[in-house]
């Protein structure tokens, strides 16, 4: 089964170079960001071709939503690469 990374502030600094040696290195990843949607996009759009898949949540990680939002965009992923090995 493929592995799957989930990154918090995953757009900008340490976090971005976290997502991208995972998803260049095949691991499929799932980032949050704050706000800045123009880090997530260039990011996302410089790993489209990556061995890794790259997904985000814009989530607050010191809340109980983003948390929860994070939780739930992550669960989401997994059930969805399940379904598709079965289908």
């Amino acid at each position: 089964m493929k592995r799957t990374a989930v990154i918090t502030g995953g757009s900008n600094g340490i976090g971005r170079a976290t997502v991208r040696m995972m998803a260049t290195n095949g691991i499929d990843v799932l980032f949050s960001y704050y706000s800045d949607e123009r880090a997530r996009d260039s990011l996302q759009e410089e790993l489209k071709d990556a061995p890794g898949r790259v997904n985000a949540v814009r989530a607050d990680v010191g809340t109980r939503e983003g948390v929860q939002a994070i939780f739930d965009t992550a669960v989401n992923t997994v059930l969805n690469a399940v379904n598709n090995i079965r289908d």
